[in-house]
């Protein structure tokens, strides 16, 4: 009877959420398949934990940039469900449908269902269903996902600990954050906070802290272990740590993340997400101002006050009509790749605006000490203020990999989540007090109502390139991956040649990217240099990489014409690479080409015929 009773009055919240579900389900199967890039990276994480099933081990036999736990995850969904693109979808969807919840609940504890139900939808509506390498679904590596999912459960677990006092939360939080930790270190500095709530501004007893310390190490004990038995050494460990410091320190790997991801200060970047904030603010505010006044309008308090109620069912029709002539072109900027690029700097400001006026309301409080004040502050039951100000901290502390930047198009699809629930709540619940002549539940549906409009604006977006643009199938036995035709036709061909031409046991070798044609084909690439864009060619060395060549020669090698901007040189054999392309050219016979926007050279091993015998 209990549960009915809690059913029954949550009955509308029930409803809002089953629909949030049934959209992201709708969701899922129309972009099955139309996500990702068949050349970018989305290749190496269905490639990797194939490899690993033979027995490759991370770190040894196969290079990567990420903890191994989300490799190692799939590499047992492989052998449960099958090595096929369907397993990877699937895991995608799963991940995402986690991300989803946490995230509506974390929003729930500062703010109302309607609120949340709305910055979960645009979560959903613009990084979720993306349609690029960015998208939670089939992203560009999936360690970052299954850090973005465990980083919202360990804040999750995190906020009921301090909304609670409960212990019991918080060996949870740090298991979570362990699990992120182990899949990529985008969200490491909220163990720092994690570790200062538990430890000082609202310590747990020994007895938690014993708890949270072992069961934080389960996980990353089980995956290391899995490792060694499987063959890693101490001496591989420190081969790779030496040439992950190279890579990391590499001058072209700087020259990405100066120029594409916000990690470094640039006057450039920030005088451009100056201008964006402004043009976003701007038709924000002409938007607010024309839906603020209509909304007004049909409200009940004006009703009064004019002596005229407008009937109850005519509210949704004039509603409608609102949306029908709402200018689409004002809010179009939101779907560029540098829409919401300004957030970091924003949810920074929201912060200082927060704890200001936090001070100003307790100016007339009689504070010992700043240390005793923060302690006593963090000691009891928090209520929302209080909550939502650890929020916005922890959001701007998700954001730092990209502070200066956010690019929708690179992985800031994965940092802002948190910081956009800040900027979202604080428009509709924060704004109104600080502004007395605003309506409060007028003010919240015309922000609720433009911010819906904007995701739906860029859901449509996202659908049509998927399904109207990435329409041409790649299909194997292991899935179809859909992608547009200048890209899938001549990938469909050269999946035909191998199938037909070379040995089931050849080695490929695809140049500059493309490992998506050795999972598709079951064909082996070359171990560590199984990518060889200028980064890593930079990393690695020319002279290094044709040595291993030399050693251990790939029995066919494939040269693709992908675009490599990003790292400062867009063409192999053009512009980098050029000892690498004539090592290939003096040991190798040209034998196909296929495509022509995007183009396949495909070589075969001189003798190739003998050597396989």
């Amino acid at each position: 009877m209990e549960v009915l009773k809690k059913i029954r009055d949550h009955r509308a919240e029930i409803f809002l959420f089953s629909i949030l579900l049934a959209i992201f389900a709708i969701s899922s199967v129309l972009f099955w398949g139309h996500q990702g890039h068949p050349i970018l990276d989305c290749g190496r994480e269905a490639y990797i934990p194939a490899e690993i099933l033979k027995g490759k081990v991370l770190y040894k036999d196969i290079f990567i940039l990420y903890g191994p736990l989300a490799y190692q995850i799939n590499a047992l969904l492989y052998g449960i469900f099958g090595v096929n693109l369907n397993t990877l979808y699937g895991a995608g969807v799963a991940n995402s449908l986690i991300i989803l919840i946490t995230f509506y609940l974390i929003a729930r504890t500062v703010t109302d269902k309607f609120t949340s139900w709305t910055a979960s939808f645009m979560v959903m509506a613009i990084f979720i269903f993306h349609y690029f390498i960015t998208s939670y679904t089939f992203p560009y590596t999936y360690a970052v996902t299954i850090a973005l999912s465990s980083f919202l459960l360990s804040l999750l677990f995190c906020i009921y600990y301090l909304k609670t006092s409960n212990p019991e939360f918080i060996p949870f939080s740090c298991v979570f954050i362990a699990v992120s930790l182990m899949s990529k270190v985008e969200y490491s500095l909220f163990l720092i906070v994690l570790l200062a709530i538990i430890l000082y501004l609202k310590p747990v007893s020994k007895k938690y802290l014993i708890i949270s310390l072992v069961s934080s190490l389960i996980i990353p004990i089980i995956s290391w272990t899995i490792l060694f038995y499987q063959g890693l050494t101490l001496p591989d460990i420190s081969n790779y740590l030496q040439f992950f410091y190279k890579y990391s320190t590499s001058g072209l790997v700087e020259y990405f993340y100066r120029n594409y991801t916000g990690f470094y200060f640039s006057k450039n970047l920030m005088t451009q997400n100056v201008g964006v904030f402004w043009q976003e603010l701007s038709s924000f505010a002409v938007l607010a101002g024309i839906v603020y006044f209509f909304l007004l309008l049909i409200s009940d308090k004006f009703s009064h006050i004019i002596r005229f109620k407008i009937p109850r069912f005519l509210k949704p029709v004039l509603v409608f009509l609102l949306i029908i002539f709402f200018p689409v072109k004002l809010i179009k900027i939101y779907s560029a790749g540098y829409a919401f690029c300004w957030i970091p700097v924003s949810t920074t400001i929201i912060l200082i605006i927060l704890v200001i006026h936090g001070l100003i309301k307790q100016e007339k409080r009689k504070i010992q000490t700043f240390k005793s004040s923060i302690r006593e502050y963090f000691s009891k039951n928090l209520s929302k203020e209080p909550v939502f100000i650890f929020i916005t901290l922890v959001g701007i502390i998700s954001t730092l990999k990209s502070y200066f930047n956010i690019d929708l198009m690179v992985f800031g699809t994965f940092v802002i989540p948190v910081a956009l629930l800040v900027n979202v709540v604080f428009l509709t619940d924060y704004l109104p007090e600080y502004f007395k002549f605003l309506d409060k539940q007028v003010w919240k549906n015309t922000c609720l109502l433009i911010l819906v409009l904007i995701a739906l604006f860029i859901y449509m977006k996202h659908l049509t390139i998927s399904t109207s643009g990435n329409i041409y199938p790649l299909k194997t036995e292991r899935g179809t991956l859909y992608s547009v035709p200048e890209f899938n036709h001549p990938l469909d061909m050269t999946v035909k040649y191998i199938n037909k031409n070379v040995p089931q046991k050849a080695s490929i070798l695809v140049i500059p990217e493309g490992l998506i044609l050795n999972f598709l084909t079951d064909r082996p690439s070359h171990g560590w240099y199984y990518s060889l864009i200028p980064n890593y060619v930079e990393t690695l060395g020319e002279d290094k990489i044709i040595n291993n060549l030399e050693k251990n020669p790939p029995d066919y090698i494939f040269v693709n014409n992908r675009e490599c901007t990003e790292y400062g040189f867009p063409y192999f054999g053009k512009d980098y690479g050029f000892e690498i392309d004539n090592f290939i050219k003096e040991n190798y016979e040209f034998q196909e080409e296929f495509g022509d926007y995007f183009n396949i050279k495909i070589f075969k091993k001189l003798n190739h015929r003998q050597e396989i015998k």
